[in-house]
């Protein structure tokens, strides 16, 4: 092809960037449609110091002005081997398509397929897998009734979370919270969210801080944060930090062990369920706690059917381990407070020693 081509040319275009008149259009454009979009994003994150996780629609409008009319004129040199591009006949195009640049971005702005917002149809998912600062957990085959709660609390995070403008202040505290839905076609469909959250807005009904912080502290969540209750989630070992109560050497590291480690949880999901577990504070979560005896970190996995560990893969998909490099478990805290009778009983029972408080 390229021979006939090269056969077909007219001679006088030897020397030209294109040798067919009739693909300049395409290649002028197709470059300077990538360009433009390129870009536009790569000024937006270069600027954008309030770290938001999606595109504010008038500040992307601007960058693709700006680089809309660079890209068409810098492809305009290009294609004619000249710097004098900036002329009456070129500038008809220019505008046009940067015209048409602005209404596809506010068109995809206005998430016409409802993509921001749209959730998947729990009969659809194999199970839903959540990542906070402070851990992950897992909702699986049985919690059917704990997804659709799940799900419509992510499509409200949706809606009220684009009034939120992220910033770094000391008074506010910043949140990243992600939906993995593993559905049974194989299809992972990720929801992430950065939020930048109030304290003294905790309260207040419909606000963004009380909608968290309703969901963090409802029972079969607070359960699930915790990895108890679930058929698919393993482990045979916790880091135990026990407070001496000494300010010289304050704490002390241990394990609990193999059958020990559901002696641990039986005892933590009673403490639940009898409300002696303090609220969880989503400005606080996995940060310290001086009121806490003990801090308990852990590493669980899930097994399949045949045996095989399950590892999740930076999509949020769970896959089969094959090497040691890809595994990824899930992990979580629990600070141990006084209050939670049954727990502190139970690390007693196992040799552990607390302070009196």
């Amino acid at each position: 092809i390229s021979y006939f081509l090269y056969q077909a040319r007219s001679s006088e275009s030897a020397t030209e960037v294109v040798a067919f008149k009739g693909v300049r259009p395409i290649l002028l454009y197709s470059y300077a449609f990538i360009a433009a979009i390129t870009g536009a994003i790569i000024l937006y994150q270069m600027l954008d110091y309030s770290g938001r996780s999606t595109y504010n629609t008038v500040k992307i409008i601007f960058f693709i002005i700006f680089t809309t009319l660079i890209s068409y004129y810098v492809g305009r040199m290009i294609i004619e081997r000249t710097v004098r591009v900036f002329t009456k006949k070129t500038t008809p195009g220019a505008v046009i398509f940067t015209a048409l640049m602005i209404v596809l971005s506010i068109v995809l702005a206005c998430d016409p397929t409802k993509k921001v917002l749209s959730v998947p149809d729990v009969e659809d998912i194999d199970f839903i897998m959540i990542s906070t600062g402070s851990g992950e957990f897992l909702l699986e085959e049985g919690d059917e009734e704990l997804m659709e709660y799940v799900i419509a609390t992510q499509k409200k995070i949706a809606e009220i979370g684009e009034k939120y403008e992220p910033s770094y202040n000391d008074d506010n505290y910043y949140y990243s919270l992600t939906f993995y839905y593993n559905l049974k076609n194989g299809k992972v469909e990720t929801r992430e969210y950065s939020m930048s959250l109030y304290k003294q807005y905790e309260n207040d009904p419909g606000s963004l801080e009380n909608l968290l912080t309703e969901f963090v502290n409802t029972e079969p969540i607070v359960e699930k944060i915790y990895h108890l209750n679930s058929k698919k989630i393993e482990s045979d070992y916790m880091s135990v930090m026990i407070n001496t109560g000494n300010d010289s050497d304050g704490y002390y590291s241990d394990g609990i062990y193999g059958d020990d480690v559901e002696k641990f949880r039986a005892a933590l999901l009673k403490d639940i369920r009898e409300r002696k577990t303090p609220p969880i504070d989503i400005f606080s979560m996995g940060e310290y706690n001086e009121r806490a005896l003990a801090f308990i970190d852990y590493t669980d996995y899930i097994r399949d059917e045949i045996g095989n560990e399950y590892v999740r893969t930076g999509t949020g998909m769970l896959l089969s381990a094959t090497s040691t490099y890809r595994q990824h478990y899930l992990w979580g805290h629990v600070d141990i407070m006084p209050e939670m009778t049954n727990t502190v009983n139970t690390l007693k029972e196992l040799g552990y020693n607390f302070p009196e408080r």
